[in-house]
């Protein structure tokens, strides 16, 4: 695993300084859960992931925004021949109707899927005396704020408490870049303590194959 210092100097200074943030943060959080679109399930992982990321840190990848790829399948049949486990991926949806109160099934199903493998990796972990900390990587404009708002919903909605859920947990838009800066943790579920933290979405400044998607 490379240290904090290792960024490289060849990377753009914003970028740079988002890797630091985001790597200061990982040795505090329990596990990653790392947000890449659906329309690009190879070049759209997270540039930190393998280079930067602990491998002995519990990771969870969500292939998001299933509404706008066409190839769901050959997803799938990517990640079997990299030998990654269905307990260590999601695809789904994560997008919220316009209304607070309307969730879609598929949001929930995804939402339901990842507190799932969450919850499988909490086992021996102590909730009542700490938060099981998630902390939320990706490239921009992946989603990643939009499944944190996602998750605090499904669990709102979960426990009937349908009258504290009118109100973004974190800001969202068509537009990437949303989020400038490491938030503060959101506990998004009680029973277990589940808390996320949200991070920038950090681009790489070049890609080694233009034709990979």
């Amino acid at each position: 695993m490379k240290s904090q210092s290792a960024v490289p100097y060849k990377i753009p200074l914003h970028i740079r300084n988002g890797i630091k943030k985001i790597l200061s943060l990982v040795h505090l959080s329990d596990m990653l859960i790392e947000v890449i679109d659906c329309r690009t399930p190879i070049s759209g992982q997270c540039p930190l992931d393998n280079s930067y990321l602990p491998s002995y840190k519990p990771r969870i990848r969500l292939f998001n925004k299933t509404d706008l790829s066409e190839d769901l399948e050959g997803i799938e049949q990517h990640l079997l021949r990299q030998g990654l486990s269905k307990d260590n991926y999601v695809i789904g949806r994560t997008k919220l109707a316009k209304k607070a109160s309307k969730v879609t099934a598929t949001t929930t199903r995804t939402v339901n899927e990842i507190l799932e493998r969450v919850k499988s990796h909490m086992i021996g972990f102590d909730s009542e005396t700490e938060d099981f900390k998630l902390l939320i990587v990706g490239n921009p404009n992946t989603g990643k704020s939009s499944l944190i708002n996602a998750m605090r919903y499904v669990e709102r909605f979960r426990l009937g408490e349908v009258d504290r859920v009118h109100k973004l947990s974190v800001r969202v838009g068509k537009k990437p870049g949303m989020t400038q800066s490491v938030t503060t943790p959101i506990l998004f579920c009680r029973d277990p303590r589940i808390a996320i933290l949200d991070t920038p979405g950090i681009l790489p400044p070049s890609s080694p194959d233009a034709l990979v998607m």
